[in-house]
């Protein structure tokens, strides 16, 4: 018995001794899976059935942050997050969580 997952993530397998196995694994990639198995290179009634992978909570380190390095005082600066997950899953920010926050400090010269 053995697994193929082609999303970065380990696969346990555990014989539940009685002619069923638990298998788990981690997806890595968010979005839409077909989850197929097979025994001898057939498939197993009931494959393929649809997974639905959300991305996890922002992760700072992976997210991004990109801005002009120059606007004129008076004028709109536009600046542009990117969330990422640990997993570098684009992201967002759940709505009741109030997560993202800007601050401009002034630098010295």
């Amino acid at each position: 018995l053995g697994g193929r997952i082609s999303l970065r993530s380990e696969v346990h397998v555990v014989d539940l001794g009685d002619g069923r196995y638990r298998i788990s694994f981690a997806p890595c990639a968010s979005g839409a899976h077909a989850l197929n198995a097979t025994v001898g290179g057939e498939a197993v009634g009931g494959s393929a059935l649809r997974v639905d992978v959300e991305a996890g909570l922002p992760h700072a380190p992976s997210c991004t942050l990109t801005l002009p390095t120059q606007v004129r005082a008076g004028e709109r600066l536009d600046v542009r997050v990117e969330l990422r997950d640990r997993l570098l899953n684009r992201t967002r920010i759940p709505d009741s969580s109030p997560l993202l926050e800007l601050r401009v400090d002034a630098m010295a010269e």
